[in-house]
């Protein structure tokens, strides 16, 4: 199927998620033919109607295909869809599902409803902040506010929205004390206290986290009512090796490596960590949450440090505090979706815990973020080179002095891609450890929108910033220093629109010319056009928007190669920017574009190709 382009389906819901509209489903016929077309996610921003597994539908929406890495250094994350069989995603417009049949009354399908019940029996009666929130805590449900989100991941606590081994063995100890207050014994709560703990997994989305507990407290439970003695580091090696061949597509996901290692240095480091807490004569519930804490924030910090790049050391303290108030959480948040009158305590209460993370994320270095990782091999006198990354709709381009010295102009998007992320691994990927000045040619958000933060990971950067910028606390750069830099704006009213303002930069170093453009289409860039000087490489203004100035620019400049940044939404007019006989090259269609002087010439890449050290 085209990229892009508007299909129409059949297809059978395998699964959905509680919160949102989206599913993934089985097509079943595109167009009106029938074969198994394989599994892709529909993406709906409305929830309505409401999808269970089962159901038979038709769908009508913009397929969009999983694209390889278009940023150096960026992750292929379509390879974990495709080893589960899922390909592509497809856009749904408002009203875009119509179900044909209604599957049969199935547990699984009763068990999805339930889910979804809950879901919204929790946001009518918390709030819809409040309520995703318990939702998430206890259904598993993607319905937290994205700022709570966010807190929840500087602060190390995301492992806290995932339904997991906390999760699971709280509800499973609960029916084991349960049933052990009805007079059952060891064998006789066994087998109904195996059952709830299913039943929950099941509710709570069947995800892998979850099922990985649900198996792991199961073996437990056995060897318990078997009356065999039960080795930690053996059940979890049983564990893994049921689920590896359960499920083999999952052995490599993050999620498998940070259960099994977060779960494998509690078992392994948390009792020699106890012990020494208890000599320092700190009492036994404080030394034993700081020792499993401790154990497992040490076993997954390699992998934070190498995927998310940040280190929370909040979550040290937090989750032994906040862990232990989960029970109070999720109780007062269950007799919420039961009953009306048991609301209020679970709001406050669900209030409570939102705000001490909220709190936690505003204390310094939350998180912190160690400096790029060093190149193993970087030339004594790099040359210069200059790196648009593919941001969608927005703009990010990197461009590397000759004195080893780097600059971005411009960082931002409206496509929701992560600028930061994408910058860092880019510079990491081009052995580039830092990060010396950020120039925002104005400020509209697909321009300027991630300075704060990428200032929050380089404090030491230097900022200019364009009309409509505003960025507190930062060191002025100053042009002057930089030798080869010249800085063009049109001398516009203040009124005039930030467009027009935008700053743009002029690059001339020995042997390599460029010139960055904001987004002037119109009298701004008709005041610059004396002010222009040939250059090899011109990135278009307003995102290649054509204009009735783009034959006057190209004959300014004279460009032997014309860079565009769009996104998949944007259709910029580039045949207008070829008629120079300039080559044209977009984002949208290519990735990132890099442009290197070396000494056969200028070098061009594209897509996640490293550029020539």
């Amino acid at each position: 199927v085209p990229d892009r382009s508007l299909v129409l389906l059949t297809a059978t819901v395998d699964q959905t998620t509680p919160g949102s509209g989206n599913a993934l489903v089985r097509v079943t016929g595109v167009g009106g033919a029938e074969a198994d077309w394989g599994r892709t996610r529909l993406l709906r921003d409305e929830p309505e109607p409401l999808l269970m597994p089962g159901d038979r539908i038709r769908v009508i929406g913009r397929h969009l295909a999983d694209r390889a890495p278009t940023n150096p250094g960026q992750g292929d994350r379509s390879k974990g869809s495709l080893r589960l069989g899922i390909s592509g995603r497809v856009v749904v417009p408002p009203h875009g599902v119509r179900i044909l049949t209604k599957s049969r009354r199935s547990p699984a399908a009763l068990l999805a409803w339930l889910r979804h019940a809950g879901v919204v029996r929790l946001e009518e009666r918390l709030g819809t902040a409040t309520g995703g929130l318990a939702a998430a805590l206890l259904l598993g449900a993607r319905a937290v506010p994205e700022h709570l989100l966010r807190a929840f991941r500087h602060t190390g606590l995301a492992h806290l929205l995932v339904v997991s081994g906390l999760h699971v063995g709280l509800v499973a100890g609960a029916a084991w004390l349960m049933l052990r207050r009805l007079g059952l014994g060891a064998r006789g709560t066994f087998l109904p206290a195996t059952l709830l703990t299913v039943l929950y997994v099941v509710l709570a989305g069947a995800q892998p986290p979850s099922v990985r507990a649900g198996t792991a407290l199961v073996l437990v439970g056995a060897a318990a009512a078997g009356r065999r003695p039960v080795r930690g580091i053996d059940v979890l090696a049983t564990t893994a090796l049921l689920c590896a061949l359960a499920a083999p597509a999952t052995v490599p996901t993050l999620s498998f490596l940070l259960s099994y290692a977060a779960a494998a240095g509690i078992i392994r480091a948390a009792m020699p960590i106890q012990r020494r807490l208890l000599r320092l004569r700190l009492p036994v519930p404080v030394a034993h949450g700081l020792a499993a804490s401790l154990a497992a924030w040490s076993a997954v910090l390699p992998f934070t440090l190498l995927v998310f790049r940040t280190v929370a050391w909040t979550s040290l303290v937090a989750t032994p505090i906040l862990a232990p108030l989960l029970p109070l959480v999720l109780a007062s948040a269950a007799a919420a979706a039961l009953v009306a009158p048991a609301a209020p305590a679970a709001r406050w209460m669900l209030g409570c815990f939102a705000d001490a993370v909220i709190r936690l994320d505003t204390l310094p270095g939350t998180p912190m973020r160690p400096p790029p990782l060093p190149a193993l091999w970087t030339p004594a006198v790099p040359g210069p080179a200059l790196r648009l990354l593919d941001v969608g709709h927005g703009t990010a381009c990197l461009f590397r002095m000759p004195d080893g010295r780097v600059l971005l102009f411009d960082a931002g998007t409206l496509d929701g891609v992560d600028v930061e992320r994408t910058v860092l691994d880019a510079m990491e990927s081009a052995g580039w450890p830092r990060l010396h000045a950020i120039v925002a040619s104005h400020g509209d958000r697909d321009h300027d929108g991630a300075v704060p933060v990428l200032l929050a990971r380089w404090p030491e950067a230097q900022v200019l910033a364009g009309p409509g910028t505003e960025v507190i606390g930062a060191q002025t750069w100053h042009p002057p220093d930089w030798p080869g830099i010249r800085v063009l704006a049109a001398s516009l009213p203040q009124d005039s629109p930030l467009n027009e303002r935008s700053l743009n930069l002029a690059i001339n170093v020995p042997g390599f010319s460029v010139l960055l453009m904001g987004d002037p289409t119109a009298e701004g860039l008709r005041l610059l056009m004396d002010r222009l000087q040939p250059a090899d490489v011109l990135m278009a203004p307003h995102h290649g928007l054509a204009s009735g100035h783009v034959g006057d620019l190209l004959a300014a400049v004279r460009p032997a190669l014309v860079l565009v940044s769009a996104g998949r939404r944007f259709r910029p007019q580039l045949e207008s920017w070829g008629t120079g006989g300039a080559r044209v090259l977009c984002t949208r269609d290519v990735g990132s574009i890099g442009a290197a002087l070396t000494p056969h010439g200028t070098v061009v890449v594209t897509g996640s190709t490293r550029l020539p050290r």
